[in-house]
């Protein structure tokens, strides 16, 4: 298939989540004058996991999640720095403790191995767009460095609609006049909010999985690939 399209998600695809919320959890610390960062890093990053699991929101195929996503998200925020007070000693509140990472969290702008390389090279034959679940200001910020290689960034905050929604696909292609879906090739490490999403709306996909995982028996990647300059001759070797 001779793929004009490319649709990247941003979090593990194109950006280094784990390193940003690292360095984002040590500038809050520090501004509570706490300098255990090393071993609050882990325990935050468990509380994180513990919360995002009871706030639901890896559940992003359930349409009670995809109504109120966003609200969802500025509660857990919260809440995992209440969770993370209760181990340390700070004046500071929980929700001055998350305005305080998200701001942070919106200026760590690291990508991942070979990002630049990959867009430079597809932004010469191919339109490049961003697909994201996020906050606008976060997921705005974070791009600037690379921002100049997408025609057009989507980001569920500003749509009111997430991904895996179909609705979110259609409207790519809707906004984009793209009439045929199976012309852009979607690339996520997410099988759900990636790949299921983009494949209901008739796109192709491409599953990036550099820690090979499991692959689920519900949902089939047209491609997968664990280094991203695999996707060039993917590309190269379909056209």
């Amino acid at each position: 298939m001779d793929y004009r399209y490319i649709i990247f998600d941003v979090d593990d695809t194109l950006l280094d989540y784990r390193r940003a919320e690292s360095d984002a959890l040590k500038k809050v610390l520090d501004a509570c004058g706490i300098s255990d960062g090393e071993r609050l890093a882990e325990e935050f990053a468990a509380i994180c996991l513990m919360e995002w699991s009871r706030y639901k929101m890896d559940e992003t195929a359930d349409s009670e999640v995809q109504q109120d996503y966003h609200k969802r998200y500025y509660e857990y925020s919260v809440k995992r720095f209440e969770v993370l007070k209760e181990r340390i000693s700070t004046a500071m509140t929980a929700e001055e403790m998350s305005r305080r990472y998200l701001d942070a969290f919106a200026l760590e702008r690291g990508v991942l191995p070979h990002v630049r390389q990959v867009l430079r090279m597809l932004a010469r034959s191919h339109r490049l767009f961003v697909a994201t679940n996020g906050l606008a200001f976060v997921q705005r910020s974070r791009l600037k460095r690379i921002q100049s290689y997408f025609s057009h960034i989507y980001i569920s905050e500003e749509m009111g609609m997430i991904k895996p929604e179909r609705a979110f696909f259609t409207r790519i292609l809707n906004e984009q006049g793209i009439e045929n879906a199976e012309e852009c090739l979607m690339v996520g490490d997410s099988l759900t909010s990636d790949i299921a999403g983009a494949a209901s709306a008739g796109m192709h996909t491409c599953w990036f999985n550099p820690n090979h995982k499991q692959a689920s028996a519900q949902t089939v990647p047209d491609y997968e690939i664990a280094d991203l300059r695999k996707l060039l001759a993917l590309l190269s070797a379909e056209s």
